[in-house]
Protein backbone atom coordinates (compact mmCIF):
# COMPACT_ATOMS: atom_id res chain seq x y z
CA UNK A 1 0.00 0.00 0.00
CA UNK A 2 1.42 3.11 -0.61
CA UNK A 3 0.39 6.52 1.20
CA UNK A 4 0.54 10.37 0.06
CA UNK A 5 -0.39 12.19 3.04
CA UNK A 6 -1.60 15.87 2.37
CA UNK A 7 1.38 18.11 1.38
CA UNK A 8 1.24 20.80 4.37
CA UNK A 9 2.57 18.84 7.17
CA UNK A 10 3.20 20.84 10.74
CA UNK A 11 6.08 20.74 12.36
CA UNK A 12 8.37 17.67 14.02
CA UNK A 13 6.73 16.93 17.63
CA UNK A 14 9.77 15.45 18.46
CA UNK A 15 12.82 16.82 20.36
CA UNK A 16 16.21 16.13 19.01
CA UNK A 17 15.02 13.76 16.46
CA UNK A 18 18.50 13.31 15.09
CA UNK A 19 20.43 12.82 18.63
CA UNK A 20 22.52 15.59 18.43
CA UNK A 21 22.06 16.45 21.95
CA UNK A 22 22.56 12.82 23.07
CA UNK A 23 20.17 11.01 25.01
CA UNK A 24 18.73 13.94 27.20
CA UNK A 25 15.23 14.33 24.90
CA UNK A 26 14.87 9.97 24.91
CA UNK A 27 13.99 7.58 27.67
CA UNK A 28 16.52 4.94 27.18
CA UNK A 29 16.53 1.49 28.97
CA UNK A 30 20.26 1.70 29.81
CA UNK A 31 20.79 -1.66 28.65
CA UNK A 32 21.59 -1.96 24.46
CA UNK A 33 20.52 1.22 23.58
CA UNK A 34 23.31 4.35 23.58
CA UNK A 35 23.45 7.38 21.23
CA UNK A 36 26.70 5.99 18.63
CA UNK A 37 28.86 8.98 18.15
CA UNK A 38 30.53 7.03 14.68
CA UNK A 39 27.85 6.27 12.44
CA UNK A 40 24.82 8.95 11.31
CA UNK A 41 22.71 9.41 8.43
CA UNK A 42 23.22 13.13 9.28
CA UNK A 43 24.87 15.03 11.69
CA UNK A 44 27.34 12.92 13.91
CA UNK A 45 25.26 10.87 15.62
CA UNK A 46 22.53 8.66 15.72
CA UNK A 47 20.95 5.67 17.89
CA UNK A 48 22.09 2.33 18.21
CA UNK A 49 20.39 -0.78 19.26
CA UNK A 50 22.02 -3.81 19.72
CA UNK A 51 21.76 -7.12 21.66
CA UNK A 52 22.95 -10.54 20.62
CA UNK A 53 20.04 -12.63 21.95
CA UNK A 54 16.35 -12.34 21.78
CA UNK A 55 15.08 -10.84 25.17
CA UNK A 56 12.86 -8.63 26.95
CA UNK A 57 11.93 -5.66 25.07
CA UNK A 58 14.50 -2.82 24.97
CA UNK A 59 12.55 0.39 23.74
CA UNK A 60 13.87 4.22 23.28
CA UNK A 61 10.85 6.61 23.53
CA UNK A 62 9.93 9.73 23.53
CA UNK A 63 6.25 11.69 24.14
CA UNK A 64 4.73 14.33 21.76
CA UNK A 65 1.65 16.58 22.21
CA UNK A 66 -1.38 14.64 20.17
CA UNK A 67 -4.48 15.23 19.71
CA UNK A 68 -7.55 12.71 18.86
CA UNK A 69 -8.86 12.52 15.57
CA UNK A 70 -5.86 13.91 14.22
CA UNK A 71 -3.54 12.22 11.90
CA UNK A 72 0.43 11.88 12.10
CA UNK A 73 3.25 11.17 9.76
CA UNK A 74 5.81 9.04 11.34
CA UNK A 75 9.65 9.20 9.48
CA UNK A 76 13.15 8.60 9.93
CA UNK A 77 16.26 6.87 8.64
CA UNK A 78 16.97 3.88 9.60
CA UNK A 79 20.12 0.69 8.84
CA UNK A 80 20.41 -2.45 9.73
CA UNK A 81 23.45 -4.77 11.23
CA UNK A 82 22.46 -7.95 11.05
CA UNK A 83 19.12 -7.79 12.69
CA UNK A 84 17.21 -11.41 12.62
CA UNK A 85 15.08 -13.95 14.33
CA UNK A 86 11.75 -14.66 13.41
CA UNK A 87 9.97 -13.23 10.06
CA UNK A 88 8.75 -10.60 12.06
CA UNK A 89 11.75 -9.41 13.83
CA UNK A 90 12.46 -6.36 12.17
CA UNK A 91 13.78 -2.73 13.78
CA UNK A 92 10.78 -0.38 13.63
CA UNK A 93 9.15 2.64 15.10
CA UNK A 94 5.73 2.71 16.39
CA UNK A 95 3.50 5.29 17.62
CA UNK A 96 1.42 4.99 20.61
CA UNK A 97 -1.66 6.68 22.05
CA UNK A 98 -2.30 7.16 25.39
CA UNK A 99 -5.19 8.22 27.60
CA UNK A 100 -5.24 9.62 31.27
CA UNK A 101 -3.50 7.13 32.95
CA UNK A 102 -0.45 7.22 30.94
CA UNK A 103 1.31 4.13 28.79
CA UNK A 104 -0.58 1.15 30.84
CA UNK A 105 -0.91 -1.56 28.54
CA UNK A 106 -2.92 -3.64 30.89
CA UNK A 107 -5.54 -0.77 31.16
CA UNK A 108 -7.87 -0.66 27.70
CA UNK A 109 -10.14 2.82 27.43
CA UNK A 110 -7.85 4.26 29.71
CA UNK A 111 -4.20 3.60 29.12
CA UNK A 112 -2.63 2.99 25.63
CA UNK A 113 -5.63 3.17 23.35
CA UNK A 114 -4.17 1.94 20.36
CA UNK A 115 -0.97 2.31 18.48
CA UNK A 116 0.53 2.42 14.51
CA UNK A 117 3.83 1.03 13.63
CA UNK A 118 6.35 0.19 10.40
CA UNK A 119 8.38 -2.73 10.38
CA UNK A 120 11.52 -0.96 9.24
CA UNK A 121 14.83 -2.76 8.54
CA UNK A 122 16.43 -6.54 8.94
CA UNK A 123 19.54 -8.30 7.90
CA UNK A 124 22.01 -6.04 6.58
CA UNK A 125 21.27 -2.30 4.87
CA UNK A 126 22.48 0.59 3.73
CA UNK A 127 20.28 3.64 5.60
CA UNK A 128 16.63 3.52 4.22
CA UNK A 129 13.99 6.14 4.31
CA UNK A 130 10.73 4.74 6.28
CA UNK A 131 7.78 6.96 6.67
CA UNK A 132 4.08 5.62 7.09
CA UNK A 133 0.59 7.86 8.02
CA UNK A 134 -1.17 6.63 11.13
CA UNK A 135 -4.73 6.16 11.31
CA UNK A 136 -6.45 9.19 13.36
CA UNK A 137 -5.81 9.19 17.06
CA UNK A 138 -8.61 7.66 18.95
CA UNK A 139 -11.04 9.05 21.43
CA UNK A 140 -9.29 9.87 24.26
CA UNK A 141 -5.96 10.79 23.11
CA UNK A 142 -4.51 13.04 25.56
CA UNK A 143 -0.75 12.50 24.44
CA UNK A 144 1.73 10.43 21.84
CA UNK A 145 4.74 8.46 22.42
CA UNK A 146 6.99 7.58 19.92
CA UNK A 147 8.92 4.07 20.23
CA UNK A 148 11.83 2.75 18.87
CA UNK A 149 12.87 -1.18 19.06
CA UNK A 150 14.14 -4.02 17.69
CA UNK A 151 11.21 -6.56 18.05
CA UNK A 152 10.90 -8.56 20.52
CA UNK A 153 12.13 -11.91 19.41
CA UNK A 154 15.18 -10.48 17.53
CA UNK A 155 18.35 -9.43 18.19
CA UNK A 156 21.35 -8.04 16.25
CA UNK A 157 22.32 -4.09 15.74
CA UNK A 158 20.31 -1.48 14.05
CA UNK A 159 20.30 2.58 13.90
CA UNK A 160 17.64 5.24 13.75
CA UNK A 161 18.36 8.59 12.94
CA UNK A 162 16.37 11.72 11.80
CA UNK A 163 12.74 10.99 13.30
CA UNK A 164 10.05 13.25 13.25
CA UNK A 165 6.28 13.08 14.18
CA UNK A 166 4.61 15.52 12.19
CA UNK A 167 0.51 16.55 12.59
CA UNK A 168 -1.61 16.54 9.32
CA UNK A 169 -4.18 18.52 8.91
CA UNK A 170 -7.69 17.64 8.49
CA UNK A 171 -8.85 15.86 5.25
CA UNK A 172 -8.34 12.59 2.79
CA UNK A 173 -5.28 11.08 2.76
CA UNK A 174 -4.46 9.40 -0.56
CA UNK A 175 -4.00 5.60 -0.71
CA UNK A 176 -3.83 2.91 -3.49
CA UNK A 177 -2.43 -0.74 -3.66
CA UNK A 178 -0.36 -2.21 -5.83
CA UNK A 179 0.19 -5.64 -6.55
CA UNK A 180 1.81 -7.56 -8.69
CA UNK A 181 -0.15 -7.18 -11.51
CA UNK A 182 -0.33 -3.83 -11.58
CA UNK A 183 0.74 -1.67 -14.84
CA UNK A 184 0.99 2.42 -14.83
CA UNK A 185 1.74 3.76 -18.32
CA UNK A 186 3.47 2.17 -20.73
CA UNK A 187 7.15 1.41 -20.46
CA UNK A 188 8.33 4.72 -22.32
CA UNK A 189 5.95 6.82 -19.63
CA UNK A 190 7.49 9.73 -18.80
CA UNK A 191 6.97 10.63 -14.48
CA UNK A 192 3.61 10.86 -12.79
CA UNK A 193 2.26 12.98 -9.74
CA UNK A 194 -0.82 11.49 -7.64
CA UNK A 195 -2.08 14.60 -6.03
CA UNK A 196 -4.79 15.18 -2.89
CA UNK A 197 -7.71 17.22 -3.20
CA UNK A 198 -7.33 20.96 -1.61
CA UNK A 199 -7.31 21.08 1.51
Amino acid sequence: VATVPPARAGGNLLRDGGFEEGAGAWALPGDGITVDETVAHCGRRSLKLSWDKPAEPRVASQDFAAEAGRRYLVRGWMKAGEVQGAWWSNAYLQAEWAGVRGYDWNDPGQGVLGHARIEGVRGVTDWVAVSYVTPPAPAGTCRGRLSVSIDWNGFGTAWVDDLAVEPLPGGPVLQWRCGPQSVVGEADSGPFAALTPAL
